[in-house]
């Protein structure tokens, strides 16, 4: 009964609607447009890196507070402890990516610990300086150049060998 009812009403109130208003919606629908858009998307190869050269500061003889620096060109700077003769080299990484794109890169902070827990610290230098480089043209190829500086105190590592890591990140 209910349904019957609101047919009713429904109905009437279709029939109270003006045909001018029914008839100017018909011709609103026919007045349109439409238009199509193309869809495009380059697909490219994930970033790889792959050590080219580990880096190594050479022998120190530690004798007071200070820093090492090694260049990214491999050249060795101190200010505290004495040095030994041995050779220093810069690390390098290989970065492999589309050719002629731009890739960010940075390399965090880190320790290098000795056997009893107390660590060296370690801050990168990259090249560029500006933490972006691109890639070859060609072979879509680059090879980012790592220095660093180890800072301590002259009771803060005993002697022995230290090894530690650094991790480069990539991203376009």
């Amino acid at each position: 009964m209910k349904n019957a009812f609101a047919f009713w009403v429904l109905a009437i109130m279709a029939a109270a609607v003006p045909a001018t208003a029914s008839e100017s919606f018909r011709y609103q629908m026919m007045d349109s447009a439409s238009a199509t858009g193309r869809v495009y998307a380059t697909i490219v190869m994930p970033v790889s890196m792959n050590t080219v050269k580990d880096m190594s500061f050479g022998m120190m003889v530690k004798n007071k507070d200070g820093f090492v620096e090694l260049d990214r060109a491999g050249n060795r700077l101190s200010s505290g402890p004495g040095l030994a003769t041995s050779t220093p080299s810069s690390g390098a990484v290989q970065i492999k990516g589309p050719q002629g794109h731009w890739v960010a890169v940075s390399v965090p902070e880190s320790n290098i610990y000795d056997n009893d827990s107390n660590a060296l610290e370690f801050k990168p230098i990259i090249t560029p300086k500006y933490r972006t480089i691109a890639l070859n043209n060609h072979n879509g190829e680059a090879t980012l150049k790592i220095g660093g500086t180890l800072t301590f105190n002259h009771n803060q590592i005993s002697g022995g060998t230290k090894k530690g890591f650094y991790i480069v990140q990539a991203s376009y």
